[in-house]
Protein backbone atom coordinates (compact mmCIF):
# COMPACT_ATOMS: atom_id res chain seq x y z
CA UNK A 1 0.00 0.00 0.00
CA UNK A 2 2.54 2.67 1.21
CA UNK A 3 4.70 1.76 -2.21
CA UNK A 4 1.47 2.67 -4.09
CA UNK A 5 0.91 5.60 -2.15
CA UNK A 6 4.37 7.71 -2.29
CA UNK A 7 5.14 5.86 0.92
CA UNK A 8 2.62 6.98 3.32
CA UNK A 9 -0.31 4.74 4.40
CA UNK A 10 -3.31 5.11 2.76
CA UNK A 11 -5.63 5.24 5.70
CA UNK A 12 -3.47 8.03 7.45
CA UNK A 13 -3.93 10.01 4.05
CA UNK A 14 -7.97 9.12 4.16
CA UNK A 15 -7.88 10.22 7.74
CA UNK A 16 -5.79 13.80 6.95
CA UNK A 17 -8.11 14.89 4.11
CA UNK A 18 -11.21 13.80 5.27
CA UNK A 19 -10.68 14.27 9.42
CA UNK A 20 -11.75 12.27 12.51
CA UNK A 21 -14.93 13.40 13.56
CA UNK A 22 -18.34 12.85 12.46
CA UNK A 23 -16.37 11.10 9.58
CA UNK A 24 -15.98 8.40 11.02
CA UNK A 25 -19.11 7.65 11.83
CA UNK A 26 -20.33 8.94 8.30
CA UNK A 27 -18.21 6.14 6.69
CA UNK A 28 -18.91 3.36 9.55
CA UNK A 29 -22.51 3.67 8.66
CA UNK A 30 -21.50 3.24 4.84
CA UNK A 31 -19.94 0.48 5.70
CA UNK A 32 -22.40 -0.83 7.51
CA UNK A 33 -25.09 -0.16 4.86
CA UNK A 34 -24.28 -3.48 3.33
CA UNK A 35 -26.16 -5.51 5.68
CA UNK A 36 -29.51 -4.08 4.39
CA UNK A 37 -28.22 -3.53 1.33
CA UNK A 38 -27.66 -6.93 -0.07
CA UNK A 39 -31.05 -8.41 1.45
CA UNK A 40 -33.23 -5.18 0.34
CA UNK A 41 -31.38 -5.57 -3.23
CA UNK A 42 -32.16 -9.38 -3.37
CA UNK A 43 -35.34 -8.98 -2.29
CA UNK A 44 -36.21 -6.15 -4.83
CA UNK A 45 -34.28 -8.32 -7.53
CA UNK A 46 -36.58 -11.28 -6.88
CA UNK A 47 -40.06 -9.68 -5.53
CA UNK A 48 -40.40 -6.38 -7.20
CA UNK A 49 -38.69 -6.93 -10.53
CA UNK A 50 -40.32 -6.59 -13.54
CA UNK A 51 -38.23 -8.23 -15.44
CA UNK A 52 -37.13 -12.08 -13.24
CA UNK A 53 -34.68 -12.59 -15.72
CA UNK A 54 -32.82 -9.65 -14.62
CA UNK A 55 -33.62 -10.34 -10.90
CA UNK A 56 -32.27 -14.05 -11.47
CA UNK A 57 -29.08 -12.50 -13.01
CA UNK A 58 -28.63 -10.26 -10.20
CA UNK A 59 -28.75 -12.49 -7.73
CA UNK A 60 -26.77 -14.99 -9.27
CA UNK A 61 -24.15 -12.42 -9.39
CA UNK A 62 -23.95 -12.02 -6.05
CA UNK A 63 -24.48 -15.03 -4.86
CA UNK A 64 -21.12 -16.02 -7.08
CA UNK A 65 -19.26 -13.43 -5.55
CA UNK A 66 -19.84 -14.60 -2.12
CA UNK A 67 -18.73 -17.91 -3.23
CA UNK A 68 -15.58 -16.36 -4.54
CA UNK A 69 -14.75 -14.08 -2.24
CA UNK A 70 -15.48 -16.88 0.60
CA UNK A 71 -13.14 -18.75 -0.76
CA UNK A 72 -10.31 -16.49 -1.35
CA UNK A 73 -10.62 -15.92 2.41
CA UNK A 74 -9.07 -19.41 2.83
CA UNK A 75 -6.70 -19.29 -0.04
CA UNK A 76 -5.48 -15.78 1.42
CA UNK A 77 -5.49 -16.02 4.71
CA UNK A 78 -4.20 -12.43 6.27
CA UNK A 79 -5.73 -10.10 8.91
CA UNK A 80 -6.43 -6.37 7.47
CA UNK A 81 -4.67 -3.09 8.70
CA UNK A 82 -6.83 -2.46 11.76
CA UNK A 83 -5.58 -5.60 13.07
CA UNK A 84 -1.81 -5.90 11.96
CA UNK A 85 -1.49 -2.15 12.55
CA UNK A 86 -3.91 -1.19 15.59
CA UNK A 87 -2.23 2.21 16.41
CA UNK A 88 -3.44 3.95 13.14
CA UNK A 89 -6.75 3.35 13.86
CA UNK A 90 -6.64 4.01 17.82
CA UNK A 91 -7.34 8.05 17.71
CA UNK A 92 -10.69 7.40 15.29
CA UNK A 93 -13.86 7.46 17.42
CA UNK A 94 -15.18 4.70 18.58
CA UNK A 95 -18.15 3.97 15.89
CA UNK A 96 -20.25 0.66 14.66
CA UNK A 97 -16.87 -0.30 12.56
CA UNK A 98 -14.75 -0.08 15.88
CA UNK A 99 -17.20 -2.54 18.18
CA UNK A 100 -17.59 -4.58 15.65
CA UNK A 101 -13.73 -4.94 14.45
CA UNK A 102 -13.74 -5.21 18.30
CA UNK A 103 -15.88 -8.52 18.46
CA UNK A 104 -14.35 -10.07 15.51
CA UNK A 105 -11.08 -9.60 16.92
CA UNK A 106 -12.46 -11.06 20.13
CA UNK A 107 -14.08 -14.05 18.14
CA UNK A 108 -10.71 -15.03 16.32
CA UNK A 109 -8.57 -14.92 19.53
CA UNK A 110 -11.56 -17.85 21.07
CA UNK A 111 -11.38 -19.70 17.91
CA UNK A 112 -7.27 -19.58 18.19
CA UNK A 113 -7.42 -20.67 21.77
CA UNK A 114 -9.79 -23.40 21.30
CA UNK A 115 -10.89 -24.06 17.84
CA UNK A 116 -13.73 -26.70 18.50
CA UNK A 117 -15.46 -24.27 20.63
CA UNK A 118 -14.64 -20.57 18.69
CA UNK A 119 -17.03 -19.24 16.12
CA UNK A 120 -16.11 -19.20 12.69
CA UNK A 121 -13.78 -16.50 11.48
CA UNK A 122 -14.87 -14.17 9.24
CA UNK A 123 -12.31 -11.21 8.98
CA UNK A 124 -9.40 -11.08 6.34
CA UNK A 125 -7.50 -8.56 4.46
CA UNK A 126 -8.26 -9.55 1.27
CA UNK A 127 -10.26 -9.04 -0.45
CA UNK A 128 -13.15 -6.74 0.79
CA UNK A 129 -16.45 -8.59 0.34
CA UNK A 130 -18.32 -5.02 0.80
CA UNK A 131 -16.29 -3.85 -2.14
CA UNK A 132 -16.98 -6.61 -4.41
CA UNK A 133 -20.66 -6.81 -3.66
CA UNK A 134 -21.27 -2.77 -4.09
CA UNK A 135 -19.17 -3.49 -7.33
CA UNK A 136 -21.56 -6.45 -8.71
CA UNK A 137 -24.70 -4.23 -8.09
CA UNK A 138 -22.83 -1.02 -9.75
CA UNK A 139 -21.78 -3.12 -12.81
CA UNK A 140 -25.29 -5.09 -13.05
CA UNK A 141 -27.12 -1.88 -12.79
CA UNK A 142 -25.61 -0.57 -15.88
CA UNK A 143 -25.16 -3.67 -17.46
CA UNK A 144 -29.56 -4.47 -16.94
CA UNK A 145 -29.94 -0.33 -18.02
CA UNK A 146 -31.67 0.71 -14.71
CA UNK A 147 -32.35 4.31 -14.80
CA UNK A 148 -29.50 7.22 -14.90
CA UNK A 149 -30.18 8.17 -10.88
CA UNK A 150 -30.00 4.05 -10.12
CA UNK A 151 -26.89 3.81 -11.70
CA UNK A 152 -25.12 7.23 -10.14
CA UNK A 153 -25.96 5.81 -6.44
CA UNK A 154 -24.60 2.50 -7.08
CA UNK A 155 -21.22 3.54 -8.55
CA UNK A 156 -21.10 6.44 -5.17
CA UNK A 157 -21.77 3.77 -3.11
CA UNK A 158 -18.95 1.68 -4.51
CA UNK A 159 -16.89 4.70 -4.35
CA UNK A 160 -17.89 5.43 -0.32
CA UNK A 161 -17.84 2.15 0.41
CA UNK A 162 -13.98 1.78 -0.95
CA UNK A 163 -13.23 5.32 1.39
CA UNK A 164 -14.41 3.48 4.29
CA UNK A 165 -13.26 0.66 3.97
CA UNK A 166 -9.59 1.87 3.46
CA UNK A 167 -10.65 4.43 5.90
CA UNK A 168 -11.51 2.32 8.91
CA UNK A 169 -8.64 -0.29 8.30
CA UNK A 170 -10.48 -2.94 7.01
CA UNK A 171 -9.27 -4.05 3.85
CA UNK A 172 -5.58 -3.14 1.98
CA UNK A 173 -6.00 -0.66 -0.55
Amino acid sequence: DRSLFGGHDPAVLLHGLLGIGVQTHLLSGAYMLLFAFIPGTLAFALVFSRNLASGLYYVTAQSINWLLAAASYFLLPALGPVYAEPSVFAHLPVSTVTRLQDLLLDQRVEFLRDPATGTAQSIAAFPSLHVSFFFTAALASHLLGLARPVRIGAWFLLGVTIAATVYLGWHYF
